[in-house]
């Protein structure tokens, strides 16, 4: 594993902030204190072969994920944020796409979601709202052609979100919204008019160290507002973004 990383990172490497071995004892020690501390409350619990740590409950998206029985469908790999953790660039409007299989026709991906049996549908990007023509048709042929339930949820970073558009992914059937806030200065206004139209809504963002004190914050006004869940994941480095990462330290 050491070798492909350095080799897939040649020209930066030896500048990459690794680990040290006392760092990893550090950071080791850190991790299980901050477990203990979850755990230790009723409300902690581990899912998944212990890939997924969460207190109080999950959305059924991150259910069906745990599960195995969903399918990501990138819309386009075009958005319109400019995110440092990003980690391809988002400059090709492309084809929806899922498991590297493109779909050009909104009925061909419903009848391939209905043939393997699939539970559950996530639109990615990109960003899902720069063709949202294209978003509602896919969505539609799901909630349509698919002769049972599927659960679906839009990853946004909200910047194109408003009352009208999501009016239309409600009466479309979308069962939930995630908007990454840190893509767009974590405001909060269109997480605000969506509390009121779709019927889940969840903030899904990066764990980003030096926004940590924001986010603290920021969980105030979640549970306040009513916002169903806040979903924390990793940050990846590629190498499209290292460099960025590298800046950051």
């Amino acid at each position: 594993m050491i070798r492909d990383i350095h080799q897939a990172y040649t020209n930066v490497y030896d500048t990459m902030k690794w680990l040290l071995p006392d760092d990893i004892g550090e950071a080791v020690f850190t991790r299980k204190s901050l477990l203990d501390r979850i755990m230790g409350n009723p409300q902690g619990h581990w899912a998944y072969s212990r890939t997924k740590l969460y207190t109080h409950h999950m959305s059924p998206g991150c259910t069906l994920c745990g599960q195995g029985r969903w399918s990501c469908l990138f819309i386009n790999g075009i958005c319109n944020a400019n995110c440092f953790y990003c980690p391809t660039a988002q400059n090709d409007p492309g084809k929806p796409m899922t498991n590297t299989i493109i779909f050009d026709d909104p009925h061909d991906y419903a009848d391939y979601i209905s043939r393997y049996h699939v539970k559950g549908v996530g639109f990615s990007g990109g960003e899902p709202l720069i063709t949202f023509d294209r978003l509602l048709a896919y969505l539609e042929a799901l909630k349509t052609r698919v002769d049972r339930p599927v659960y679906t949820w839009l990853y946004t970073n909200g910047i194109l979100a408003n009352r009208e558009r999501l009016k239309a992914l409600c009466d479309g059937g979308l069962d939930e919204i995630r908007f990454d806030l840190s893509a767009n200065g974590y405001r909060l206004e269109p997480l605000e008019q969506a509390l009121h139209v779709i019927p889940r809504v969840t903030v899904e963002i990066p764990a980003i160290p030096e926004d940590v004190s924001t986010v603290k914050e920021l969980m105030i006004d979640l549970e306040r507002l009513g916002v169903d869940h806040l979903n924390l994941h990793q940050i990846r480095c590629t190498p499209y973004n290292v460099n960025h990462l590298i800046d950051r330290g």
